[in-house]
């Protein structure tokens, strides 16, 4: 007989914990017990806010310096600042049941807000500042929450600032006409708002403490819904509903008992259960609540984890992510972290532990309606299972089932299924009306919630999220809200007159795809409409993927429930169904047909509506490429790589380029084919370019400079924004002497092969055909334009030109001295071709800026150029550097790169400390040689340089018993070397970093993309400041460890864009980041030499000689089995100081790499 299959459904017996007192009154017992400890801390708010008193900083020392005062306030003084606010409220008329709706932000208002209404037992409602930015939403929740009241009473309106005030009285509430309406922040003179702080003036009355222990005990709150499916719904919390007190309840487990006092971080937003509890628990037990910020920051937040000793903080994922890429170091008293989110990943809980430095992790799981379901104290791998991690356990007296969404009978053990949850938590009505969508009775009278959400239990009891809640789409990852989209869509009136509704659809690649239904046929005009207006309001990650009738899914009018409300369930079947039977016309083979449908069924449009001459960039995001691309295979059995459907531009561009990937196809030339210069949507910097200014700005900066070379804004192919390293060092000067110079024999070939090799492989490398503006004035303080040519046969003719006979390929060097082109002014890159007299052989010239070309793009130009001469039918497979610049561009605010900044900063805080006696050569020399480089800006290079060599072995043995490389030895003796000249307690210089490692560095790490930065043609490379410190007494071990440890999270954050970095830092440091790089550059080139590295090229001379006061170069010479230390710049005149410096430098190499020395310390080289 088969067993019985075990039900996934558990139930924590109870009695569930009695809460006692109401919170007023917790709060009150931790004033009366510890009235001089610390209660409430504002990191971003004044010390003597309101007049009253703060206690003194406990760390006056935060990563070396002093930091400014803030608001620390006692038991005893927050007390007295809630009294103060009540009776302020109370002046007013204010009494109990009073509605007090609140938009404030983190901070002392909010909080003292939130007490005064526990006091007065007065209704509270808070909302998010952010919802004022969708009126139709803050409207009804404004209404909701004030009909709790009703009408007889006169509520109470809280804002930050001006901006907000206007904000709310723009909404034209009948409801707010008679509010008392008080602002935080009063920059100006808003018509009927008082200031805050009129509340906090003294009184000659305050209250006594019997009428404070009078309130608290019918106190309400009232929390919305996230508004996924339709507008946000209300929640009265009570305490007839055990919703608060129950909660409470839990928060005050015995898991704290025979603990210090929390200390604890408030860091979500306050208009959620959640955040409404980070603030309240730990008052109401002698604890400690830290406001870091206004809103999550996450370089503030940071700093209050180290420096105010937080012990108990709430994340979500994306919070634990960002502050383990920014914290240096475990935290000492982090007790614990909790997780909610249904995306919690085990990784991200593990990193709580090994990042964050937590004694323990907990995960939640909970609803507005009423569920609440947390781990507790389990130890954290007793949670995972493989790749999913358990969301915890019903609390005392609640059960969790899963049931099947058809039946909903409770499914087996292991099985997935819908979440349903029951206990005394759960909310038996919205404000305004019934739960019966979502909540329902048994047999037993026992009251369920349907969550919607995708579960399973296991047979350890335990419960697993498998999906996200049933209405939004998950595009690629990011969550998409139906609801945004039809509020979007609404805002046009015929759209609205069709009734849109937003469902989700199944996809191969981006998961889900948003789909549009309407009332009426869908002809061209109208689905053009939808997706113009959606892609103009929202972007392009919203951009519906089709956009069908009711009549498409055969039916006459949407499917409705009795109660009137549209059955989304339905429609997505009847979407999926759809889907399933519109297939691509599988009875063609004509390649361009299939492309043609292709784009067509990927972005909603019929393939006669086509415009195939248009970028593709226009159609659609990364991942609509994505699943492009994945048709085109599955379509033509071809598989064109993401770099190939880029370099095409336009449809009619990939048409040709499938074509050519079928057997009996040729060549394809993958130059651009935008008929005309670029146009507005084709230039990343003008995104938000709504009246067409920008443009003109753009093609009059453009055109002044490639006027003075004969060519037009017509000759223009596109523009993309220089890096913020480029663009500070075009701004700095820097890039004047910033160029290669090259000199190579190209075997066996004549000049016009290696013309059309050249023009070949150009076109694969764009950049080089470029020049780089600047005019702060029209273009603003921060962007530089790389503006890349049309490569016609007249500016081909520009850049590539017959310079006739040279006697010897010894005169080569003497060439590169003397050549002055390939200026900042552009041209940025020109090629010279020669004849050898003495041998007949063809030589090249390249002269090409820094700017367009770093050391990694130089090898890509080369490999490329080699085949070129080879095998001219090949065609390189590289990324066009637009795609990466314009990606950078555009991500360059985004969290990774908030991450980036907020690293770099941390390390340079005290940076302005240590310039002055750190910096090598000495700011002296450093100045001094700016006129030298400015002189040698407009005459022949000089070559004072020095190489050094030291034997490989030793570095391969420390490479294979410790794991450190030769790149962080070299690099750990030039931070010696340079506190040995200066005596410095600190050594202070860059480094250059490749960038390379991902196509973007501010995409998610669990984002995958085609392109490899490996393949990007130009330069990613960008320095970084080693302010490192240098005890005299560590020993060489471990002062070599710590350097390789650093320079592993040097690389991983080294895109850190330097325009939000310099903002980040203090302001007289900011500056001084491209002074650092202009005193010494340490370059590792890795590993050369080998020989034979390609077939038509022969590398004869090279130089490179920027703007620096010293340059080290070092890296792997195979071939000699030798480490090379070059030493070169513009700090010192002679070649005899050049030997001298690199001299010494590798004296302390070979000292460095000698195993015999790493028990010694640091002091006895220096």
């Amino acid at each position: 007989m088969a067993a019985e299959k075990v039900l996934s459904e558990i139930t924590t017996p109870g009695p569930a914990p009695s809460p006692g007192p109401p919170i007023w009154h917790k709060f009150l017992a931790s004033a009366e017990t510890e009235p001089e400890s610390l209660a409430l801390v504002a990191m971003h708010q004044r010390a003597d806010l309101y007049g009253f008193p703060s206690l003194p900083d406990e760390e006056e020392v935060v990563l070396g310096q002093r930091s400014p005062p803030y608001l620390r306030w006692s038991y005893a003084t927050l007390k007295d600042a809630i009294v103060r606010l009540v009776t302020g409220l109370q002046s007013i008329g204010l009494d109990s049941g009073t509605p007090i709706v609140s938009f404030l932000p983190l901070g002392a208002e909010g909080a003292l807000a939130l007490w005064a209404a526990e006091a007065l037992d007065c209704i509270w409602i808070p909302l998010n500042t952010r919802s004022l930015a969708n009126s139709a939403e803050v409207t009804h929740m404004v209404r909701t929450g004030l009909s709790v009241a009703g009408p007889a009473k006169r509520p109470v309106v809280l804002v930050e600032d001006d901006h907000a005030a206007r904000k709310v009285d723009d909404l034209g509430l009948d409801e707010l006409a008679g509010a008392y309406k008080f602002i935080v922040n009063e920059q100006g003179a808003s018509p009927g708002w008082a200031a805050f702080a009129e509340l906090m003036a003294e009184r000659q009355h305050e209250l006594n403490e019997e009428v404070l222990q009078r309130g608290g005990h019918d106190s309400s709150f009232v929390v919305f819904t996230s508004g996924t499916t339709s507008l946000p719904k209300g929640v009265h919390a009570t305490p007839l509903t055990h919703f608060e007190r129950y909660l409470e309840a839990m928060w005050l487990s015995p898991q704290f008992a025979g603990l210090p006092p929390p200390r604890a971080l408030c860091a979500g937003p306050t208009n959620h259960v959640p955040g409404r509890y980070q603030q309240v628990w730990p008052l109401c037990m002698r604890g400690t609540a830290v406001y870091a910020s206004p809103v999550f920051d996450l370089e503030r937040t940071a700093e209050a984890l180290v420096r105010e000793k937080i012990t108990h903080v709430a994340l979500v994922p994306t919070m634990v992510i960002a502050l383990a890429n920014t914290l240096t170091q475990p935290l000492k008293y982090l007790r614990e972290v909790r997780v909610g989110s249904a995306g919690v990943l085990p990784e991200v809980a593990r990193m709580c532990i090994d990042k964050l430095g937590a004694d323990r992790v907990q995960v939640g799981y909970g609803m507005t309606e009423g569920l609440y379901i947390f781990s507790g104290l389990r130890h954290l791998e007793d949670l995972i299972d493989d790749e999913d991690i358990a969301v915890g356990w019903p609390q005392p007296e609640a059960t969790v089932k899963i049931c099947d969404p058809e039946t909903g009978e409770t499914v087996p053990r292991g099985v997935s299924g819908v979440v349903h949850y029951a206990g005394p938590t759960v909310a038996r009505e919205y404000i305004g009306g019934n739960l019966a969508d979502v909540c329902y009775q048994d047999a037993d009278g026992r009251h369920w919630l349907n969550t919607g959400d995708v579960g399973r239990i296991d047979a350890h009891d335990r419960l697993f999220l498998t999906g996200r809640h049933k209405d939004m789409i998950i595009r690629g990852g990011e969550n998409i809200s139906p609801a945004a989209i039809e509020a979007a869509l609404n805002t046009d009136p015929a759209i609205a007159a069709l009734r849109p509704q937003v469902v989700g659809a199944l996809d191969d690649i981006a998961g889900q795809v948003p789909v549009v239904i309407i009332l009426g046929p869908v002809d061209g005009k109208v689905k053009k409409g939808i997706l113009e207006l959606v892609l103009a309001r929202m972007g392009p990650s919203y951009l519906p993927d089709d956009v069908v009738s009711v009549e498409d899914l055969g039916l006459r009018e949407y499917p409705l429930t009795t109660s009137g409300k549209i059955q989304r369930k339905e429609l997505e079947a009847l979407v999926r169904k759809r889907r399933q039977t519109v297939a691509l016309d599988s009875q063609t083979h004509d390649v361009a047909t299939l492309v043609r449908q292709v784009w067509a069924k990927s972005i909603g449009l019929d393939a006669s509506e086509l415009d195939e001459e248009a970028p593709i960039a226009s159609f659609g995001d990364s991942i609509t490429l994505m699943r492009v691309r994945a048709e085109i295979r599955r379509a033509t059995g071809t598989a064109p790589s993401m770099v190939d459907i880029l370099s095409a531009e336009s449809i009619a561009a990939l048409v040709k380029l499938v074509e050519a990937q079928k057997p009996v196809a040729g060549d394809v030339d993958t130059t651009s084919k935008r008929k005309g210069p670029p146009q507005p949507e084709d230039m990343v910097h003008l995104s938000l370019d709504s009246d067409g200014s920008e443009l003109e700005r753009t093609k009059a900066v453009v055109s002044a400079t490639v006027e003075k070379h004969g060519f037009s804004w017509d000759d223009v192919e596109d523009v993309t924004p220089a890096y913020d390293f480029s663009s500070i060092q075009r701004r700095e000067e820097g890039y004047e002497t910033w160029k290669f110079m090259y000199g190579y024999l190209i075997k066996g070939t004549d000049k016009a092969t290696l013309r059309r090799a050249l023009e070949s492989t150009l076109s694969h490398h764009r950049i080089l055909a470029s020049f780089l503006v600047d005019d702060a004035t029209l273009l603003g303080g921060k962007d530089v334009l790389h503006v890349i040519m049309r490569q016609s046969q007249r500016y081909l003719d520009l850049i590539i030109q017959d310079y006739g006979e040279i006697a010897t390929a010894d005169t080569f060097h003497t060439l590169l001295l003397q050549t002055q082109c390939a200026s900042s002014n552009g041209p940025m890159a020109q090629f010279r071709l020669y004849t050898i007299a003495s041998t007949g052989e063809t030589a090249l010239l390249a002269a090409i800026n820094h700017t367009i070309m770093d050391g990694f793009s130089v090898d890509l130009f080369l490999e490329d150029l080699d085949q070129a001469l080879s095998n001219p039918r090949a065609r390189p497979r590289r990324v066009d550097y637009k795609a990466w610049a314009d990606n950078h561009y555009s991500l360059r605010n985004s969290l990774p790169a908030q991450t980036s900044v907020a690293f770099h900063a941390a390390r340079l805080v005290d940076v302005a400390d240590h310039h002055a006696a750190a910096l090598y050569p000495p700011i002296s020399r450093a100045r001094a040689r700016e006129t030298r480089a400015r002189d040698r800006a407009h005459k022949p290079l000089q070559a004072n340089y020095h190489t050094e060599w030291i034997p490989l072995g030793p570095f391969e043995v420390i490479r294979q018993r410790h794991g450190i490389q030769p790149s962080v030895v070299v690099k750990a003796a030039m931070a010696l070397f340079n506190a040995r000249k200066t005596g410095h307690t600190h050594a202070l210089f860059s480094s250059l970093e490749s960038n390379r490692s991902r196509f973007s560095s501010f995409l998610p790490t669990g984002v995958a993309v085609a392109q490899e930065g490996a393949d990007v043609a130009g330069p990613t490379y960008v320095p970084v400041i080693d302010l490192v410190s240098v005890p005299r007494d560590e020993p060489v071990s471990s002062f070599v460890r710590r350097l390789a440890d650093d320079g592993v999270l040097l690389t991983r954050h080294a895109a850190a864009p330097w325009y939000a970095l310099r903002d980040a830092i203090a302001p007289e440091a900011g500056p001084l980041i491209p002074e650092i790089v202009a005193a010494q550059v340490f370059n590792w080139l890795g590993p050369i030499g080998g020989g034979g590295a390609f077939e038509k090229i022969e590398l004869v001379d090279a130089m490179v000689r920027p703007k620096i006061g010293v340059r080290v170069m070092a890296g792997e010479n195979r071939e000699r089995g030798e480490i090379f230390l070059w030493v070169d710049g513009d700090g010192f005149g002679t070649l005899s100081e050049f030997k001298s410096i690199t001299e010494a430098a590798a004296q302390i190499v070979r000292w460095l790499v000698d195993e015999g020395n790493w028990e010694k310390q640091v002091g006895d080289i220096i």
